[in-house]
């Protein structure tokens, strides 16, 4: 689980929220919060913004319009302001609108309505843990209030964005239990993108909000982002769209933020190589994500032997480093029906795009692996494949079993 890009909203949130509170002018208020955070030895010591009872300053100009800039949009826009709302790309959602696994949350409703045990403290561990970091100093206060912020967030989330009854809990990897929540039906990016983008877009009808697509800024005193940037590389291909390149953290450096834990940007361990259905093979095309619901469902990765090798409920960056340490390309990734079932959607989707392809039992399974990743060698060791790896020593208890 990566905490980075909480990191970076919080920051970001507190030095450029678009509130401009009293009759200071901009440059003033912009210096007052530079020193503030500047100063700052712990989370504690940063300068809170309460957005006023009226806008002070309008329009308020939101650049983004991912997850993140729509949050941002619509809570201005309820509490009265009037907003401007910019993205570089002809559409709204970003990379957000890609997401499908759902959204992290403890203590909320819907594990309750599950009985799924959790609190903020346990959350407050199992990110700690996946960070590697201690949970001293301002990392681990901004955390905290990411913990204790979470119930709130995913619950004003699922309501705005209108999203029905029932909402399904399911663990990921880092988790140690289950708490990320997605829609019944449809893929959580998207369904979220597309239920705030109507709630925010009833403000135009009054004038209250502007929208403006396909408009790049190119410098700004305030801004909002989600995003963290682009992830390719000559060496390894990547699942983020081609627009994601990290434009709003320049934008907010130049204007005077700062930023923590850059360098924990992490890299999703599955997505898929083959090319879906309909698309060609082009230069620099980016992957399709294997959901990280997959495996928290009980899906199992199997290297070209046919051994499960890592507990696929681990952090991303463990089972990243157990990956790049078997020096293999492609591994494949097992469904079992019990997870196929609780991923329905997904799976619909994977399908019918040729990324995942329905065989009969272990033999099935053998058979294309040794036909896909072991060169037509045999023989595929496949027996003990679902067994957890002698060496992987996780204490994360799964919710979801790992059998065919």
């Amino acid at each position: 689980m990566n905490t980075l890009p909480i990191y970076l909203l919080v920051l970001l949130v507190l030095i450029s929220s678009p509130v401009y509170i009293h009759s200071q002018s901009l440059d003033d208020v912009k210096a007052s919060l530079i020193s503030q955070i500047s100063s700052a030895t712990s989370f504690s010591d940063l300068p809170t913004l309460v957005p006023p009872p009226k806008p002070v300053f309008s329009p308020i100009i939101v650049v983004g319009g991912g997850l993140s800039g729509l949050t941002a949009s619509l809570y201005l826009l309820e509490a009265g302001h009037t907003v401007t709302l910019i993205d570089r790309e002809g559409f709204l959602g970003g990379n957000s609108a890609k997401a499908s696994s759902g959204i992290n949350g403890a203590y909320t409703t819907f594990q309750e309505q599950e009985n799924v045990e959790d609190s903020n403290e346990r959350f407050l561990e199992d990110t700690v843990k996946s960070s590697g970091r201690g949970g001293e100093g301002i990392t681990g206060e901004l955390v905290r209030r990411m913990v204790e912020g979470s119930k709130e967030a995913v619950e004003w989330l699922l309501d705005r964005a209108s999203i029905p009854p029932p909402i399904l809990v399911g663990q990921m990897g880092g988790h140690t239990s289950s708490r990320t929540h997605r829609p019944l039906s449809g893929l959580a990016g998207a369904a979220f993108i597309s239920g705030l983008e109507k709630a925010v877009m009833k403000y135009r009808e009054d004038g209250q909000l502007k929208v403006m697509t396909g408009t790049r800024v190119v410098e700004t005193e305030k801004v909002r982002e989600g995003g963290e940037g682009d992830e390719r590389s000559e060496s390894r291909k990547g699942t983020n769209g081609a627009f994601t390149t990290g434009d709003g953290i320049k934008l907010a450096r130049h204007a005077g933020a700062g930023t923590v834990d850059m360098e924990m940007v992490q890299v999703h361990p599955t997505g898929f190589s083959d090319v879906p259905t309909g698309f060609s093979d082009t230069p620099g095309r980016s992957l399709i994500l294997c959901a990280e619901i997959l495996r928290g469902a009980g899906s199992v990765l199997l290297d070209r032997g046919g051994s499960r090798f890592v507990d696929e409920l681990e952090t991303r960056k463990h089972v990243t480093d157990k990956m790049n340490n078997r020096g293999q390309v492609e591994y494949a990734i097992v469904v079992p029906p019990h997870a196929a079932e609780a991923t329905v959607t997904h799976m619909n989707i994977y399908t019918g795009k040729g990324l995942l392809h329905e065989v009969e039992g272990m033999e099935g399974v053998r058979d294309y692996i040794k036909v896909r990743l072991n060169g037509g060698k045999e023989p595929v060791e496949i027996h003990d494949t679902f067994k957890m790896p002698i060496n992987e020593t996780s204490t994360i208890p799964r919710s979801a079993p790992t059998v065919l």
